[in-house]
């Protein structure tokens, strides 16, 4: 009889620590999108415009390239 409350308290706990490492981890993504934003845009003041063309090129190719799941 114990193992089984031991078993659904710990199956509870298992749940909760998911919940919590999820919103943790949407928190962390979000401000490394902004980080990255922040970057990008130091990067691409920084380099020649011929550069940056190609830069932002591969970018865009690359977003296009995972936007159809290839």
């Amino acid at each position: 009889m114990l193992g089984a409350i031991s078993a659904i308290t710990s199956a509870i706990g298992t749940v909760l620590n998911f919940i919590v490492s999820t919103i943790t981890g949407l928190i962390t993504i979000f401000g490394l999108v902004s980080q990255s934003f922040v970057f990008f845009n130091t990067v691409f003041l920084v380099l020649p415009q011929v550069l940056a063309i190609f830069g932002l090129t591969g970018i865009a190719v690359s977003v296009f390239l995972f936007l159809i799941d290839r």
